[in-house]
């Protein structure tokens, strides 16, 4: 399963909403932990991150951590939603925030 820092009260929901992500990521590509893990972390990020909200959520954050507190997802899932940008678009995302986040 997906490991997290405390996000204070919405860690709880937090987790588990990316954890049952995760699991039907690997549900999808008939997977588990320890084979393919990214593929589950990517399928799940798809899934709870459109680009509409990382930009409303990176515009307000300087870092992965803020972003994953203002999606309601884990840092792991924010990074697996970068990682699976084509870089043309990271590029655009970038631009369209106005700031760096790292």
């Amino acid at each position: 399963m997906i490991q997290t820092e405390p996000l204070g009260g919405l860690h709880t929901i937090v987790t588990h909403r990316t954890n049952r992500m995760h699991q039907r990521g690997h549900d999808h590509y008939d997977t588990h932990c320890g084979n393919r893990c990214d593929l589950a972390d990517r399928w799940a990020a798809r899934n709870l991150i459109t680009p509409r909200a990382f930009l409303a959520a990176a515009r307000d954050a300087h870092t992965i951590a803020d972003v994953a507190a203002n999606l309601w997802a884990t840092p792991a899932i924010v990074n697996a939603y970068i990682a699976g940008l084509p870089p043309d678009e990271w590029l655009i995302m970038t631009r369209l925030v106005g700031h760096k986040v790292v």
